[in-house]
């Protein structure tokens, strides 16, 4: 570990800033700065400063992967002690982390701050629950091998409705058709945690747009996914001042003779009204996009394996 990393904890009067952070990190540990800079509404220079107080205070441990990334927090136990005192439910100390996966779990906790900051400032709006994929295994239990396990679900509740919105997470490293899988999964699910749902696409790295793109065309190419269900998203675009607009979010939407991407936010009241019966009859490269060129790349769009699917939706289904 770097020398700079092994300093010496000095002691540091924690504020209710403070503290906000501190949760944040437990909540979602490994966080990065930024995240915490988006959640209390900071500059990059006024957030460095409180991390670098944190964890000089000995609240929180940095982890250096690679000189060009960011710094990774998670919570020490003289973190997790003093959210304890105040009752917080999820102090517990990560003892080692790995390097793997990291880019796949921050695009989760970006979707959260996204969620947590908006829905504090929306009316009539709120975030009743966000579990992330550890938080969701622990509350299904077991599960068979090969069932899909959500990266995160957010559970929104308004005045008059209520929605549960399954967030998968896409780096770059799956095959499309992993992810196609995946959208016929949710696609035999009627509910989650007994709510009903929309599936949220969350793509990060250099190319997440024109892998939004290549996503919507794969989806959109299988007539069992309903539309709808998938919406898409990157991480440049998401933010707690675009999370709950059009601006963020795409979907595929069809007309009598084509399809194409259109600005829609998945966090809207459920429809009640059934399909209009276009769904599947767009040509697969008539697919367009609204406001730039689409780049999306065909492929073999088949189902690899009905059975696992089945599986997979029993799982999603039953989380409740």
């Amino acid at each position: 570990m770097n020398p700079r990393l092994r300093r010496r904890a000095r002691r540091v009067r924690l504020t209710p800033r403070d503290m906000i952070a501190i949760s944040l990190v437990a909540r979602g540990q490994p966080v990065v700065r930024a995240q915490v800079q988006q959640l209390l509404g900071l500059s990059a220079a006024a957030s460095y400063r409180l991390m670098r107080r944190l964890f000089d205070g000995g609240y929180v441990r940095s982890h250096v992967f690679a000189q060009e990334g960011p710094n990774l927090y998670t919570l020490t136990t003289k973190g997790a002690a003093e959210l304890s005192r105040l009752g917080h439910e999820d102090a517990r100390v990560l003892r080692k982390l790995g390097r793997h996966q990291h880019e796949h779990h921050l695009g989760a906790v970006d979707a959260f701050v996204a969620l947590q900051v908006a829905a504090s400032k929306a009316p009539h709006l709120e975030l009743d629950k966000f579990l992330f994929e550890r938080d969701v295994r622990k509350a299904v239990g077991r599960v068979p091998s090969g069932a899909l396990i959500p990266d995160s679900v957010a559970c929104l509740v308004s005045r008059n409705w209520e929605l549960a919105l399954a967030i998968e997470v896409d780096t770059g490293s799956e095959r499309p058709q992993v992810i196609v899988n995946k959208a016929l999964a949710y696609s035999q699910a009627t509910e989650l945690r007994g709510r009903p749902f929309r599936v949220a696409l969350l793509t990060t790295g250099p190319h997440a747009l024109r892998r939004a793109h290549r996503l919507a065309r794969a989806i959109w190419n299988e007539p069992a996914v309903p539309e709808g269900l998938c919406f898409f998203t990157t991480s440049e675009r998401l933010s707690p001042a675009s999370v709950l607009t059009d601006e963020a979010w795409m979907t595929v939407q069809a007309t009598s003779n084509t399809a194409r991407l259109v600005p829609r936010c998945p966090i809207r009241p459920p429809e009640t009204t059934p399909s209009d019966g276009l769904r599947g009859r767009a040509a697969p490269n008539r697919l367009q996009s609204q406001g730039f060129e689409a780049t999306c790349a065909g492929s073999n769009h088949g189902l690899v394996d009905g059975t696992a699917t089945g599986t997979r939706a029993a799982a999603v289904g039953g989380e409740s």
